[in-house]
């Protein structure tokens, strides 16, 4: 009967959609599992993380605690070098003159030679704790931007290159503006004008007068100094070390290798730059931000 029949199709409809219920309902379960599955991962996975970042955590406040006891003790190095170096100049100086005295009235041959010995190793000695203080001053010492007076300070670095040996055989040249005064810090200014200078006549060619040019521009808020000498030059194979503390790459220097290295560090601390360039010689270029400034 048709009736009969549609309601064998009707029942055969509702087993496909029982069957393809629950192969839906399966196919569901599965993926709940999975899902479960995946969370249980990621919960495991985020409490390896938490633990990750737990230790990286404190391995980073062990780190920061080791910089800030560094620091401090490099600041406490710093201050020990300072005061050191200050407190035996005056012993040094005193050893100094009385030894000047014993060579003025002793007139023994061998006790005037034995002075002269003692006032020349005095005088290295001097020259250290000299050296030292100032590094140890750059090092301890924030930039302090007032009026500079170039000129100034210029002539006052070149008065102490006048004790150099056989520096009255060099002339200097200059190149700059009369009345160039800026804001930056005089005393890091002074350092490298002096210990650019020095080497230069420290390293000049002795077998012929030598010549070192200054010249000084000044462009808006930027200062450059080309220093150039007409020595022998920097051999390639040590140009990338003499900015290196206590680095003394020839037999000429008379210092103790803090001289660049000082010069490094105050350009470091004005956030310049130094250039080196060798072509007959040896041409240094110092470039620093300053403030304008007209009295």
């Amino acid at each position: 009967m048709p009736e009969n029949d549609a309601l064998q199709r009707a029942l055969k409809e509702i087993d496909l959609l029982r069957s393809e219920l629950a192969g839906q309902q399966e196919t569901q379960q599965k993926n709940i599992k999975m899902l479960q599955d995946n969370k249980e991962e990621l919960l495991a996975q985020k409490e390896e993380l938490a633990a990750m970042v737990d230790e990286l955590s404190s391995q980073n406040r062990k780190l920061v605690n080791a910089f800030d006891l560094l620091r401090q003790r490099n600041n406490e190095m710093d201050q020990i070098i300072y005061r050191a170096s200050h407190d035996l100049k005056g012993p040094a100086t005193s050893i100094l003159g009385i030894n000047n005295l014993l060579q003025n009235y002793s007139g023994d041959a061998f006790i005037d030679d034995c002075c002269s010995h003692i006032d020349f190793q005095l005088l290295k000695m001097n020259a250290l704790l000299n050296s030292l203080s100032s590094f140890s001053h750059v090092a301890i010492s924030e930039p302090h931007m007032d009026p500079v007076d170039f000129h100034f300070i210029l002539n006052d670095a070149l008065e102490e290159c006048s004790q150099i040996p056989f520096s009255n055989t060099m002339s200097v040249l200059r190149n700059l503006e009369d009345n160039l005064t800026f804001r930056s810090d005089s005393h890091f200014i002074r350092v490298i004008l002096y210990e650019l200078l020095s080497n230069a006549f420290i390293f000049r060619n002795y077998e012929k007068d030598g010549t070192v040019s200054v010249d000084v521009r000044m462009k808006e808020d930027t200062l450059t100094i080309r220093i150039h000498d007409g020595g022998d030059g920097i051999q390639p194979d040590i140009r990338k070390k003499i900015f290196n503390m206590f680095y003394r790459g020839s037999d000429k220097s008379l210092g103790n290798g803090l001289g660049l290295y000082k010069v490094k560090k105050c350009i470091e601390a004005l956030k310049g730059t130094i250039g080196v360039r060798h072509e007959g010689g040896t041409e240094f270029t110092v470039t620093l931000p300053v403030e304008y400034y007209r009295p």
